[in-house]
């Protein structure tokens, strides 16, 4: 092997303790993002090197990391005066899997490929995943979107746009259910309203899916009710009458109880928009 190439080993490998000991001494860094910042190393000057036509100095790129070992000895030993082998337990296991790991993918990436830094076609493929990535961040969060938006626009929604969504969500819902207490089923239909203008059906629709993906628990269904097993829109409009129904028996003790009060009883945060809702429903 060229004593020149041998001479870049030992530079980068210097280069890399340095690196590392700055990192570790500056932002106390774990030993496994020494790892990994150590491969990352190792791959950018890769990168830089086949992208060169210096393909010679890939062949044994892991040779950096032995020479980075060495002199981490010879620093412990003689400025420090420290004994490596004694001074952590971790050493000897950090640098096994450190010179393991290069050794791997010196072998198994940088001597099997022409170009290490991504082409056209691969950075199109990374756009895309950044793309996915921001997508489902966004519809992840998308019911704390919808609530911010509705707070800034309550007691000023269209009577009319309720009374159109009620109409729809009844012609849609009302067979489905048992609304044995017609007193709960004008608020059920007012939570519904509520729930269906903050997070749409096609909203709720990515959050199914990525719920399939991810299985978090989150908030599901028309009514948006937290769940960590998949609730359906007819399941969650259940669970939520049942809730009410709950709440009127254990309140009213024989007597008939305010709507506004159940409202505020089911969700105390929201209950003045809940409530206005209801009253252009109930009005109507």
């Amino acid at each position: 092997m060229d004593i020149f190439i041998w001479l870049g080993y030992f530079i980068f490998g210097v280069m890399l303790y340095l690196g590392n000991l700055f990192l570790r001494k500056k932002y106390d860094i774990s030993r496994a993002n020494s790892i990994v910042f150590s491969l990352i190393y190792l791959m950018i000057i890769a990168g830089v090197c086949s992208s060169n036509n210096w393909s010679r100095f890939n062949d044994n790129l892991f040779i950096v990391i032995i020479f980075q070992f060495v002199v981490d000895i010879i620093f412990s030993t003689y400025f420090l005066e420290e004994n490596f082998f004694e001074k952590s337990e971790d050493n000897i296991l950090y640098y096994v899997i450190l010179i393991a790991s290069s050794f791997i993918i010196n072998q198994s990436f940088f001597n099997q490929v022409s170009v290490v830094f991504p082409t056209g076609e691969d950075l199109r493929v990374i756009l895309w995943l950044l793309v996915i990535i921001f997508l489902y961040r966004i519809c992840s969060q998308c019911s704390i979107f919808k609530e911010k938006n509705f707070v800034k626009t309550k007691f000023k929604l269209d009577a009319e746009h309720i009374l159109v969504s009620y109409v729809k969500l009844k012609h849609r819902f009302n067979t489905e259910i048992n609304f044995s207490n017609k007193q709960l089923e004008l608020i059920v239909f007012a939570i519904m309203v509520f729930e269906n203008d903050r997070c749409p059906t096609f909203f709720r629709k990515i959050n199914n899916l990525l719920f399939k993906i991810d299985g978090k628990r989150r908030k599901l269904g028309i009514m948006q009710v937290e769940s960590s097993k998949f609730i359906s829109d007819v399941g969650s409009i259940e669970l939520v009458y049942k809730k009410l129904e709950k709440i009127s028996d254990n309140k009213n003790k024989g007597k008939i109880k305010k709507e506004d009060e159940i409202i505020s009883k089911y969700n105390k945060e929201y209950s003045e928009e809940i409530n206005y809702i209801y009253n252009v429903i109930k009005n109507f």
